[in-house]
């Protein structure tokens, strides 16, 4: 669940704020507003599979674990053969942005048929009321996109795109305000994993 708790909201900020994020890293020089835009989209498809990419790193290496190294082996496969049938079918239409669609749908149907296969021979995935702590951080991922999408439309009103401290007012302070209300709400969800993280970071400041 602490997975989901993170890579949830990484998902939806990427999406939304990979405009201003790749304007702040790149637009310098010869990198152009359209190549902006360009890498934006591609990293809008690459964040679809956030979750299966970092699912993947925790479940296959329970597998190796388990003394059953076919099943991440089988995985990958199918990763692979998704990603080449999304990118034949749809590079002509989507261009470059079928391989990074491809490769994102690739790592979830690794991580599902991870997840699938681990809850058929171990179990223990979906217990201990999984389902309703992930839709409250869905929810406040939600929440949180819409509050960090307004921010960066604002400070964009505000002070342009132009030079070097309007791009870091739109690409940082938007973050900021997602990652400042998703605590918010969680905490205010009660979502467990929110208290954990609080915890740990009030024990880190007593020992420093």
């Amino acid at each position: 669940s602490m997975l989901a708790y993170l890579t949830v909201p990484a998902t939806v900020g990427l999406m939304v704020l990979g405009v201003p994020v790749v304007r702040l890293l790149y637009e310098r020089g010869r990198f152009t507003p359209a190549d902006t835009q360009a890498t934006a989209a591609a990293l809008l498809l690459y964040s679809i599979g956030l979750v299966g990419y970092t699912g993947v790193k925790v479940l296959a290496p329970a597998f190796y674990a388990l003394g059953r190294p076919r099943v991440p082996l089988v995985a990958s496969v199918s990763a692979v053969a998704t990603n080449l049938v999304v990118v034949l079918l749809l590079h002509g239409s989507l261009g470059f942005r079928a391989i990074a669609l491809g490769t994102a749908l690739g790592s979830l149907v690794n991580a599902g048929l991870l997840v699938g296969l681990f809850e058929r021979r171990v179990g223990g995935l979906f217990g201990h009321g999984l389902f309703r702590p992930v839709g409250r951080m869905a929810a406040s991922a939600a929440a949180m996109g819409a509050l960090a999408w307004l921010a960066a439309a604002g400070f964009e009103r505000l002070v342009g795109t132009s030079g070097l401290g309007a791009q870091v007012a739109t690409g940082l302070l938007p973050v900021a305000v997602g990652v400042g209300s998703y605590l918010l709400l969680t905490h205010v969800l009660r979502v467990g994993e929110a208290d954990a993280l609080w915890r740990a970071f009030r024990d880190r400041l007593r020992r420093t």
